[in-house]
This record gives structure tokens, sequence and C-alpha cells, in this order.
């Protein structure tokens, strides 16, 4: 086998006299080939950055941001340069691949700065990568990350020749930029002022996924002195004062005389702005519907099975720990309201195992959970023909199970709660689940032909319609007056609000933890004076006890430093969400500040004066930042302490 020739190679001492002057080597010497790299690496970025600038919210500062980044994988690419400089040309390529990496994490990152961590950029934790490339790929973006990787890979062999045939590239010039270099890299390491952190050298994806890799967990700090929801609210008090609250006062009386039946609906991937936004472009139902509706209402986390927790259990859930810790701690809503002899069913439209397992389900204790299979069979045991689409349930068919279900309780004269759980609107989003008069105009057109957004947009309207047909059938039946319809999401859904944000797990901003909670009663109806806007921050974990308030007609034991009773008069508490994405992400919520912080960086935003959460007031607000940040540590070890003191009401009720 014949040696393989070095594409570079450093002087070694000898004793011999070196038989061709460095100058007229065809070789080109590390210090040539790093300033070449060099070079193409700054075209690649101003190419970016030209065909970025097109980007409205594409702003300044990132624009610093991808150039000032650029010196850490430099200096990283030189390292390996002279430490391998006797390998082969598999070294010139995997530091390519490095500083593509660090440039691709760079392009799919926020706008806050905050990087897709290991787990979120996995295939596996994607709705699909199929359905990723479907909805979001683009010839425009394809060639762009195409054509820099072109010039990263061919660049420096091209820049080399030029600079031979020129003779301008000489050592003495070499040396002087990488010590500008370097001395700029350390500059802006140690004494950037607060706005331009984010271009610190720490704040680099590829430090971000070694530091995931070798570094500890530590996005909370365990405190000496842990403080609850209350606690933490008297020291905010001295940063905003809130004045205690009564939300639902004039729902107290009616509820109070003899409880309510519940149906409980929780739109899956529905977010509050997107869906109000649809509601008041369309003729819909709900946007004209007389109903209370708290409009700063969140979900602990933008996850599916852990939002679905927070409302069954009314507790949060802490980042690494498994659901099996959670669920033998749950203090289950349907579980207690059993006890009280309530009758409870959950139907889904999915299948058990789409995403959360049926377990997960049988541990709240409903007497009944359907999904798409039983609710098939449902209908066939009635010699009726049951709409499937695939494996989901059509909408329209589980409302109808729901009814069916209510009714007989109804006529049983039995007090009833159960949740209908809706799939529709999660990715991919597809046209063949609209409802039959809606999907009309679409028939026949493939789903990659419409925006995602425009898919998920009108999938909102059908779930406007299930709740029209929910609300009017549970409305014609025995039990119409004495039944409360309660609808939500479980969490938001992100079409690239903030660059990069897909989906709906990676973020706490608002398009992700922000969702609807509306109130559907005879009593307002009849009294339109009683539909109005609540602008109280809540959480999921408040339906908790406030749905056995509901069901009961009088306070429980549910409500607890968890979950808050609407119902009664309360205290303002801060609304703490996480996202659940490998280390995770913390946000808080007090009046209208709102603080995102991760392991590094922390951002604060003004809701009412910025609601898309463009604008970081966390250097004109740093005592109010360091105060929340410094909760948010207190508050998880309150939590983890107590949270698992708690017993499962289901075992409780059970002994």
């Amino acid at each position: 086998m014949s040696k393989q020739t070095p594409i570079f190679s450093i002087p070694v001492a000898s004793h011999e006299e070196p038989t061709t002057p460095a100058h007229l080597s065809h070789q080109p010497s590390v210090m040539n080939y790093f300033f070449c790299f060099l070079i193409c690496i700054f075209i690649a970025r101003l190419y970016l950055l030209a065909m970025l600038d097109r980007d409205p919210d594409f702003s300044q500062i990132q624009r610093f941001f991808f150039l000032s980044q650029d010196a850490v994988l430099c200096l990283l690419y030189l390292a390996l340069l002279y430490l391998l400089s006797f390998a082969r040309r598999w070294i010139h390529y995997a530091s390519v691949l490095i500083h593509y990496f660090n440039l691709l994490m760079v392009f799919a990152a926020s706008e806050a700065k905050l990087y897709p961590t290991l787990e979120e950029i996995n295939p596996k934790n994607w709705t699909g990568a199929t359905t990723l490339a479907q909805d979001y790929a683009s010839w425009e973006r394809v060639l762009l990350l195409s054509s820099s990787l072109v010039i990263f890979l061919y660049g420096p062999k091209f820049c080399h020749k030029i600079g031979q045939f020129l003779q301008i590239i000489a050592s003495a010039f070499n040396h002087i930029i990488i010590y500008m270099l370097l001395i700029y890299s350390i500059g802006i390491f140690l004494f950037l002022s607060p706005p331009f952190k984010a271009l610190q050298p720490q704040n680099q994806p590829i430090y971000e996924i070694l530091d995931q890799w070798l570094g500890e967990d530590h996005l909370f700090v365990d405190q000496a002195n842990p403080k609850s929801l209350d606690q933490m609210a008297v020291e905010l008090q001295k940063i905003k004062h809130l004045e205690p609250l009564d939300p639902l006062y004039s729902l107290r009386y009616e509820v109070n005389q003899k409880g309510k039946n519940v149906i409980l609906v929780v739109l899956e991937s529905t977010g509050y702005q997107r869906f109000l936004k649809v509601l008041q472009q369309n003729p819909s139902f709900l946007g004209n519907q007389p109903k209370m509706s708290f409009t700063a209402h969140h979900t602990t986390v933008p996850h599916s099975a852990s939002s679905l927790h927070a409302i069954f259990c009314g507790r949060p859930r802490i980042p690494k720990e498994s659901f099996e810790e959670y669920l033998r701690a749950c203090r289950s809503l349907p579980a207690y309201l059993k006890s009280q002899q309530v009758s409870t069913a959950l139907f889904q439209s999915s299948f058990f195992g789409d995403w959360i397992p049926k377990e997960f389900f049988e541990n709240f204790g409903f007497d009944e959970i359907h999904d798409s299979q039983s609710i098939a069979q449902l209908a066939e045991a009635r010699k009726e023909k049951a709409e499937i689409n695939g494996q989901y349930a059509q909408e329209w068919q589980t409302v109808k199970e729901v009814l069916h279900w209510s009714k007989t309780q109804c006529l049983a004269q039995k007090k009833f709660f159960t949740a209908y759980y809706s799939w529709v609107a999660h990715a991919p989003y597809p046209l063949n689940h609209l409802t039959p008069h809606r999907y009309e105009k679409y028939k026949g057109i493939k789903d990659e032909n419409i925006r995602p957004e425009e898919r998920y947009e009108l999938l909102l309207m059908t779930l406007d319609d299930q709740i029209k047909t929910l609300w009017e059938g549970i409305k014609a039946s025995p039990c119409g007056k004495d039944t409360i319809l309660v609808i939500t999401g479980d969490h938001g859904e992100a079409f690239d609000d903030h660059f990069g944000n897909l989906y709906h797990s990676a973020y706490p901003y608002q398009e992700n933890i922000h969702i609807p909670f509306f109130i559907l009663s005879p009593i307002i109806e009849e009294q339109p004076k009683l539909a109005v806007e609540i602008a109280i921050p809540t959480s999921h974990t408040d339906l908790n006890a406030t749905i056995a308030h509901f069901v009961l007609g009088k306070e429980t034991p549910l409500s607890s430093d968890f979950s808050r009773d609407l119902v009664q008069k309360i205290n303002p508490r801060p609304i703490i969400s996480l996202s659940m994405m490998n280390r995770g992400m913390v946000s808080m919520r007090w009046g209208n500040l709102k603080m995102i912080r991760n392991r590094k960086q922390s951002l604060v935003f003004d809701l009412d004066q910025d609601p898309l959460e463009k604008q970081d007031l966390s250097t004109a607000l740093k005592r109010q930042t360091q105060s929340m940040k410094d909760l948010s540590h207190h508050w998880m070890s309150y939590t983890k302490q107590e949270i698992f003191k708690r017993p499962n009401m289901k075992f409780e009720q059970a002994k």
C-alpha cells in the first residue's frame, strides 16, 4: 500500500539541511492553511447573512453572534491541525464537519440563543424526520446551507492556490491574524457587557453539547431554605405588588348549592393566541359563545403527558424525574371523585401507546378509559359504523361517545366527570381529519401542498366544531342545566415564532405554554354579564382543585401548595413552567413580568408591552431578574422536598 501524503506538514527539527526553501514549498503550512480556512468561514457566514437579511426578525445582535462565534471554532480547528499534523485527509473533513455542525446549531437556535439540546436534535424525539422535512425544508434553505458546506470543504485549497499564485499570504501576516484572533476570543470571553453575553464562547453550541456530556446538571441548585409558591409570592410582591384575587366569585353560589357535572375538554397542541386568532377570523362557535375566559393560563410543561399529569394530579413535573415516581405521588382528581361516588371516564381520539401508554391513564383511577380502538368497539356494539381514520378516531366520533356516556350517567341520576382528549391538532396536521363540510374544499390536495401552520389552523376550526356539538348535545340532555364545560389545551404549538422553535416541547415561550382556559355554563348564557375575561395568571395544576370544587360543590383536600381552588378567593402566586428537553429550561411569570432561563442565561420580558417576547429586559431589570432566578432554585428545592411526601390518592382510598 502506498503511503498517503498529509494535506499539510509542520517543520520538524533535523540535523539535515532542507532541500527546498520553505517559501517555495507547494505544501501549505499550518498557518497558511488555517488563514485560508478562516477566510472561507467568513465568506460562508457573510453569504448566510446576506441571504438571511431579508428576514425582518433577524436582529442586529444575531449578526454579531453569527460572526463572533467563529473565533472559538477557528481556534479549535487550529488546535486540531497542530495536534494531528501528520494525520490524513479525514482530519480536514472532520474539522469542517465540526464547524458546520456548530453552524447548523446557530442556524436553528432561538433568538434568545437558548440552544437545542442533544435530545431535541435527535430525530427519535421529533414527530418524525420526514414530517419535519416535509413541513419546514425548502430548496432555499437546503441550497443555502449546502453552499456554505461546499465553501468550507473546498475553499481552503482554492484560497491557498490563489495565495501561492499572487504570493500575498505572508507567514508574518498569518501570525498577526492568529494573535488578533486569540486576543479577540479572550476578550469576548471575559469582558463583554451583559447585553452581548450571548456572544461569549461558553454560549457556543459546541460548548453546550460538550457540557451536556461532561458537565453537571445545574439547571437548579439545591437550596438550604426551600420556598413554596406562597412564600415566593411574598418576596415577589417587593418587585411588583399584586392584589388578592377572586376570579370565580360569580359562579360560587351556583356551584356551592349542589355541585355540577363537569366535562373537561383537553385540546391537543392548542395554544391560546393562535386559537383565539382563528376564532376571531372565522365564523366560530366559541368566538361568539358567552363564556368565562382565563386569558393568562399556562401549562406546567409543553409536553402532553406532563400536562395531563398536572391537571389530574395537581403537581408539576421536574426534569429528569421518572413518571413512575410522579405517578406514585399523584393526588388523583378522578380517583378522589370516584371515592365520592362520582362516575368518571376518559375518552381520547388517539390510541394507547401512540405517545402515552395505557398504564399512564390507568394510574389516575378513572372508572373507564377509552382510546380509538375501544371507541370503535363501543360504536359497533350499538350496531353503528365507527368513523376511524387509520388508528385515530375522527373527533366527531369521540364526541359522540362522550355524549352517549354522559347521557347514560345522567339518566341513571349519577353525578359525573368525564375528560375528552382530542388529537387532531397534533403534527402532522392531517387534512383528512377536518370536519366533513370543511374537508370538501381540500379533498384531493396533498398535505405537503399546504403550509403546516395553515393546516393546523384549519384543524383548530374542526375542534371548534366538536365543542359546539358537545355543548349543544349536553344542553339538550336532562342534565344540561347541571353541567359545566371546561376547555383547555395540553400545550401550545410553535411555528418558528422564535427562530428554530418548532412543535412544542423545546422552549417555555408563550407559544409553547400559553393555552386556553374557557368555562361554559348555562348560568353564563342566562347572564351574559358573567361572560368576562380574567387576566389572572393561572396554571394547569390549579385545574385539579378547581374541578373538584365544581363537581362536589365545596373545597376539597386537593387544594394544596401546588393547586389553587379558583372558586375560592386566592392570593397571587408565581406561575412556573418547565421545558423537559434534556436539562430543561424554566420560566416564571409574576404579573406581566416573565423570566426564561437555562443553566447560563436569564431573559426577562414584559408581556403587556412585548407579548411576542422579542425584547429582553434582563439588563434593564437586573434586580428583578436576579430575584426571579434565585427564587426558581428555592422553588425547585421545595418541590423536590414536598412532592413525594404526598400519597397517591388512589392508593390512599384503596386502603
